[in-house]
């Protein structure tokens, strides 16, 4: 399986479009797309992250894209571990570009560059069964956009060119983001559970304390996270008290929010 993914053998690339993971679902009810296809865009004109928010971008700064592929036989249980291979993927990615050890994960599934958001996933899974028969990976990464509206969503963002303070050919980087997130995907195919450890210890504020709200009540807690499992569920310590808290549930802050 990890030898047949050959991510972006077939690349499809958009000026315009309402969202790649849209573009990708439509184009599956048309045809039948080979394992590794990849939609990349300038622009989005509806981008999505997590829960529905809004992914902003200006035209032709970002790298804006979403990979297809068939797990076969990762189990829908096992889902989580696409999360997980993703964000590895792409905070090893930047850690080669910036040239430091930089790059964060704000769990469940944003990426954070001193301590500012850089980009984000969103992952759509088919299940027949106990299996994940297709998914589509949603990827976007701040690349040579320098302003952002601040308030957008609640979060300042951040770009590699603001980071670095120079520009990128975003063609070279979309070639090396997804031969890291085929190194990364490939080994989750063979073994799932294998990366778990390395999202934990990437997480943004590890170590150190965090603030999490609730998505129902708004209630916010303070404390330390201490384990993601294995499906995406993080143990929570607050004052001498312990739980675990769903990812559907609760949102990580970043400071300031």
């Amino acid at each position: 399986m990890g030898n047949e993914l050959k991510l972006g053998k077939v690349l499809i690339h958009l000026s315009n479009t309402q969202s790649t993971n849209d573009y990708v679902s439509q184009l599956l009810t048309k045809s039948t797309p080979l394992p590794g296809t990849v939609v990349s865009a300038d622009y989005q004109s509806d981008g999505k992250g997590q829960f529905g928010n809004k992914w902003q971008s200006e035209y032709g700064k970002n790298l804006l894209l979403s990979v297809y592929i068939r797990p076969e036989k990762l189990k829908a249980s096992e889902s989580f571990q696409l999360n997980v291979a993703t964000t590895l993927a792409i905070c090893s990615f930047l850690d080669q570009k910036l040239n430091k050890k930089i790059a964060a994960i704000k769990w469940p599934n944003d990426i954070i560059v001193d301590g500012k958001k850089i980009g984000g996933i969103l992952i759509q899974n088919s299940i027949a069964g106990r299996l994940i028969t297709e998914s589509i990976i949603g990827i976007g990464l701040n690349v040579n956009q320098t302003e952002f509206l601040h308030d957008y969503n609640n979060y300042h963002p951040i770009s590699m060119a603001n980071y670095s303070g120079k520009n990128f050919e975003r063609g070279e980087l979309l070639i090396e983001l997804l031969h890291c997130l085929e190194y990364f995907l490939t080994n989750t195919f063979e073994n799932p559970y294998q990366f778990g450890g390395y999202f934990t210890n990437r997480l943004y504020g590890n170590g150190g304390l965090v603030k999490l709200k609730s998505k129902d009540t708004g209630k916010v807690m303070e404390g330390r996270i201490l384990e993601v499992n294995n499906v995406g569920a993080c143990r929570f310590e607050f004052g001498k008290k312990y739980c675990w808290l769903n990812i559907n549930d609760w949102k990580m802050l970043l400071n300031g929010e």
